[in-house]
C-alpha cells in the first residue's frame, strides 16, 4: 500500500507522502503478489482517503500480472516503459521476481534486467527476521543491498483493531549522498462490513512521539524532531 501510494504521488504529481515527486508521470506495478482485483481496491482506497479523483490521475497507472523471473519478461516491460514513457516502474516484491533464484545469480540478472528499463524503479522486499541475521538488510543475497543504489527499512507500529498505525522509513543505504534522516508516517484507514479496505491516508508524523519507534532512532533523529517542534530553530539562555 506505501508503495502504491508512493506510485500515485508520482501519478498525480502531487505530495501525498509529504514530499514533492521530484517528477511526474505514468507508473507502472508490475505484481507477483495479488491480482489485478485487489490491486484496484487497494488504489480506489488510496483515492478515497486522499479525495482524489480521476481527473487528479494526470499520469497512467499501469498494472501487468507478473509470473516466474522477471528477467524472461524484461524485453516485454521495457517496451512498454518506452512507449508509455514510464517514470516509476513499481516491483512487488523481489522474492518473487527471482522466482526462487535468490542467491547471487538470480539477483544479479533481476537488477541487470532492472536497469536495462532505464527508469526508477521501486523494489518491495521483506528484510531477515530472528536469529543473529541483520535486520537492516534485506532477506536472501547480500547483493540485494549491495546492488541497490538506496534502502530503505519500513518499522511499523500498531495496536491490535486500530484503524491507524505509524510508520518509520529508515534509509540504510545511499550510493549518491548522505543517509537521508528518519522520516515518519501515520496512516489512517477503514474498512467495509466486510473488512476490506475502504479508505486510506497517510501523514507526516513525528516517530519520536511513538514510544515504541523512538528508541530506535539516531541522535540526528532526536536533533531534527526538536527542531520541528521549535518551528526549524533552537534557542537557549
Amino acid at each position: 500500500l506505501l508503495a502504491l501510494t508512493a506510485g500515485l504521488s508520482v501519478s498525480t504529481g502531487l505530495a501525498l507522502l509529504g514530499e514533492q515527486p521530484t517528477a511526474a508521470g505514468a507508473i507502472l506495478y508490475l505484481d507477483w503478489e495479488d491480482e489485478q482485483d485487489t490491486h484496484a481496491l487497494r488504489k480506489e482506497a488510496i483515492q478515497e482517503g486522499y479525495g482524489l479523483s480521476l481527473g487528479d490521475l494526470e499520469h497512467e497507472v499501469l498494472y501487468r500480472p507478473q509470473y516466474g523471473r522477471l528477467w524472461d519478461s524484461a524485453a516485454g516491460i521495457r517496451r512498454l516503459v518506452a512507449e508509455r514513457e514510464v517514470k516509476l516502474v513499481i516491483v512487488d516484491s523481489l522474492g518473487a521476481a527471482v522466482a526462487g533464484e535468490e542467491g547471487r545469480e538470480g539477483v544479479v540478472k533481476l537488477f541487470n534486467a532492472v536497469r536495462s528499463l532505464k527508469t526508477s524503479v521501486l523494489i518491495v522486499d521483506h528484510v531477515t527476521k530472528g536469529g543473529t541475521a541483520d535486520p537492516t538488510r534485506p532477506y536472501g543475497s547480500t547483493y540485494t543491498h549491495d546492488l541497490a543504489r538506496i534502502t530503505f527499512r519500513l518499522d511499523k507500529v500498531q495496536e491490535v483493531g486500530a484503524d491507524t498505525a505509524v510508520l518509520a522509513l529508515v534509509c540504510n543505504k545511499a550510493n549518491n549522498g548522505r543517509l537521508l534522516p528518519r522520516r515518519g508516517l501515520r496512516a489512517h484507514f477503514s474498512s467495509d462490513e466486510d473488512g476490506v479496505i475502504a479508505s486510506l491516508r497517510y501523514e507526516p508524523w513525528d516517530v519520536m512521539a511513538t514510544p515504541a519507534l523512538a528508541g530506535r532512532g539516531s541522535v540526528a533523529d532526536g536533533v531534527h524532531s526538536i527542531l520541528r517542534a521549535n518551528g526549524g530553530s533552537l534557542s537557549g539562555d
